[in-house]
């Protein structure tokens, strides 16, 4: 318990009102019942304002926020469908680009040349093991074409679509340019198996391809938190902020 844990703390250091949690055999200090609330809400609840966000309209949009939880803390593993926080270092980034084959289409001369150690935003759609077939945007997932509806609540542009991903229950909104046939030939038809430990994930504004068929699948290891709550928008019309989806799931 956390006071047998306090008790044996204090009896090593002569250290009061400090918790010592040890886990995989390293010991994590922590100051106070207070600061260890404070630790945890900040584990499970990590706020973020996307001042700059591109690629994940129309769930997403500048200026939004949302919260999210370290994976280990999620209390189930990672699902197809989940918003992911990841990091692209830039080592593996540019040796991922240079290693695959038409990822020059899919990337475009600006990413070779960005920063790329920043915090990106995305969504997984294949697991480790999964077969994938993608063209013009739209998932193969096992020989299961993705289940694609028109979306038209609140969205007046062409080419949003509810996408549920084979064995989801829940679907979410995407965009998907197909009918332009520049990005038919930007975007080839890709097949991959998604190796051991790593994931394939997409932007749901799938005209911006700066995501796995880009630089390929992500590792597990590149993940910072799973994206679970919306917290406040933005009205540009306004200025004002925007609560009317604050904590709602995403």
């Amino acid at each position: 318990s956390l006071e047998a844990l306090e008790k044996e703390f204090e009896q090593e250091s002569g250290a009061s009102n400090t918790f010592a949690i040890q886990t995989a055999g390293d010991v994590l200090r922590i100051g106070g019942k207070e600061r260890l609330g404070r630790f945890l809400a900040q584990a499970l609840f990590q706020g973020r304002l996307h001042k700059e966000i591109r690629g994940m309209s129309p769930t997403l949009a500048p200026y939004d926020s949302t919260y999210s939880t370290r994976p280990a803390l999620m209390g189930r593993p990672l699902r197809r469908g989940d918003i992911i926080q990841f990091m692209l270092p830039q080592s593996f980034a540019s040796e991922r680009v240079m290693e695959r084959e038409d990822s020059g289409r899919a990337c475009g001369s600006r990413f070779l040349f960005e920063n790329k150690d920043r915090m990106r935003i995305g969504r997984i759609i294949g697991l480790p093991g999964d077969r994938i077939t993608l063209e013009d945007g739209f998932v193969t997932l096992g020989g299961k074409k993705a289940n694609y509806t028109r979306h038209r609540k609140g969205v007046s542009t062409q080419h949003v679509y509810n996408e549920r991903l084979p064995g989801s229950a829940k679907a979410h909104t995407i965009r998907i340019p197909h009918a332009s046939a520049v990005a038919r030939e930007q975007a080839p038809s890709s097949h991959v198996i998604v190796p051991e430990d790593e994931l394939f994930v997409l932007f749901d504004d799938r005209a911006f391809m700066t995501d796995s068929r880009c630089w390929g699948t992500l590792p597990t290891a590149h993940i910072d938190s799973v994206v679970h709550t919306f917290g406040f928008g933005l009205d540009e019309d306004t200025g004002s902020y925007d609560w009317s989806q604050a904590f709602g799931p995403l």
